[in-house]
């Protein structure tokens, strides 16, 4: 649905409303649907992800690729730098990068 895309999202609740449901599973299946996403609504707004699947996939791709492999072993603090580079890097924050890069090295 493009009703979350720029548009208030009271539309979007009320779309949900109207679905018709044909049996009492259907019926309760829809206004959990509902309570989940009305409880994610601050989240929603601000265009942010409300499911739990991206994150999961996030943690089996972002972290472990870069940091499990062979004969590798991180102190906590390498672990955690290591982990922010990662993340910013698969979220195409290439810039942000190279600017932690030459402040490090300006303050080291």
């Amino acid at each position: 649905m493009n009703l979350l895309k720029n548009e208030p999202i009271q539309p979007f609740f009320d779309k949900l409303d109207e679905l018709e449901c044909k049996t009492k599973h259907l019926k309760l299946a829809k206004d959990k649907l509902i309570t989940y996403l009305k409880n994610s609504e601050d989240f929603m707004k601000k265009g942010l992800i409300v499911g739990s699947g991206v994150m999961e996939s996030a943690n089996m791709d972002v972290i472990p690729k870069k940091m499990k492999l062979s004969g590798q072993r991180w102190s906590i603090d390498g672990a955690n730098q290591i982990a922010n580079l990662r993340v910013c890097y698969k979220s195409d924050k290439h810039d942000f990068i190279v600017f932690l890069i030459k402040n490090f090295k300006k303050a080291g």
